[in-house]
């Protein structure tokens, strides 16, 4: 039987997404939407 193995945790993958859109667009135009999307997760997963 084989398990699947994420190549990130969802906290990592999240902090990723911050520095990137962060860079990307600036911290006060970064939305938690951008984020969302970006990390690949969704709202209900925050």
């Amino acid at each position: 039987m084989t398990q699947k193995v994420k190549d990130k945790d969802p906290r990592q993958r999240i902090l990723t997404a911050c520095v990137k859109m962060f860079i990307e667009r600036g911290f006060r135009a970064t939305t938690m939407q951008d984020i969302i999307r970006e990390a690949g997760g969704s709202a209900g997963g925050f």
